[in-house]
């Protein structure tokens, strides 16, 4: 789920899109290219969510601690990574969810 990019790495592709500027129509768009750099440089950093996952009705039922979703633990085991109980990772809202012992 995890499909952000880092702010270096929008930039460095919008630079290889930019070419020589010869010609009216190369300059123009190396001038929006230019433009959506400036704007990305001036967004704000996104803070990961971090979440857990909390144990609801006898334990059949967890609720993700971020956004609510409350699903069954049966569910969530269809998506589960590496044969573990629950994933690490609400599907609604992406969280990252704190490891539990």
């Amino acid at each position: 789920m995890n499909d952000l990019i880092s702010r270096q790495a929008a930039i460095d592709a919008l630079k290889r899109k930019q070419d020589d500027g010869k010609g009216d129509l190369s300059r123009f768009y190396n001038t929006i290219i230019q433009h959506d750099i400036e704007a990305i440089m001036q967004l704000p950093p996104i803070q990961p969510k971090r979440g857990r996952w909390e144990m609801r009705i006898d334990e059949r039922f967890v609720e993700c601690s971020e956004c609510g979703l409350m699903t069954t633990r049966n569910e969530l085991k269809g998506i589960a990574v590496f044969g573990k109980n629950e994933p690490n990772f609400c599907p609604n809202c992406g969280a990252k969810m704190e490891v539990t012992t």
